[in-house]
């Protein structure tokens, strides 16, 4: 049975761990608490909210739209914990959604002086300049991120999108052929010319990928739209 694969070309930004869950414990009090026992209630220390807490209750208010409030959880984990990768992450992705890219460069530039050897947000600052089509450092940091972590593959496939975007066809070939098949690889790079404008390098792409695997329904049905 003949399998039917898709291109995937998308600009990735890396998602974070996921938040972690806290149960809560029901806490019994007393219906007529004495006066001493308020005194003591009022003197004790406000409880601390650990890092992870903020970082999830950062996501949730995400997902319900409520920028503001993540924005404030997301800086109260780091201020908690300035050596949060996640923390960083979801607030320089956050930044870079709402299109703040300077604001996500400053957050994601703070992490790395935390943390200078983490991939992940070595990786999301070079998609923050590839964002901004600045190439050169996307490039860069994408490549930096692939020194620390070799087989860090969205990285790679980021790398691969840079490349081809700055007219560096074969360098970006070469990546994708690390990370996915030979017709997919050539497919991944005519989505990106045909995506510039660019619609006789898409055709040649697609013709590769179409002699190297005839039976792909997708890679006929895009040639059929670039060449027409």
């Amino acid at each position: 049975m003949m399998v039917h694969r898709r291109y995937i070309v998308t600009l990735l930004s890396l998602l974070a761990a996921g938040c972690i869950e806290s149960g809560d414990r029901q806490i019994s009090e007393e219906i007529n608490p004495t006066s001493a026992e308020h005194a003591n209630a009022k003197a004790a220390p406000a409880p601390r909210i650990s890092p992870d807490t903020h970082l999830a209750a950062g996501q949730m208010l995400e997902k319900q739209g409520d920028v503001r409030g993540a924005i404030e959880q997301y800086e109260k984990a780091i201020a908690s914990s300035p050596r949060s990768v996640s923390a960083y992450n979801r607030l320089g992705i956050l930044y870079q959604r709402m299109g703040k890219f300077d604001e996500a460069e400053r957050i994601f530039t703070r992490g790395l002086e935390a943390q200078p050897s983490s991939a992940t947000l070595l990786n999301n600052l070079g998609y923050n300049c590839l964002s901004q089509r600045n190439y050169k450092n996307a490039e860069e940091y994408f490549r930096q991120a692939l020194r620390t972590s070799p087989d860090f593959k969205r990285a790679r496939m980021n790398l691969a999108i840079a490349l081809v975007q700055s007219r560096r066809i074969d360098d970006g070939l070469a990546q994708f052929k690390q990370v996915v098949p030979e017709d997919i690889a050539y497919g991944n790079v005519a989505v990106i010319c045909s995506n510039a404008g660019d619609y006789a390098g898409a055709e040649s792409a697609l013709r590769k990928s179409l002699e190297i695997n005839p039976d792909c329904p997708e890679a006929r049905r895009l040639l059929d739209q670039v060449v027409k």
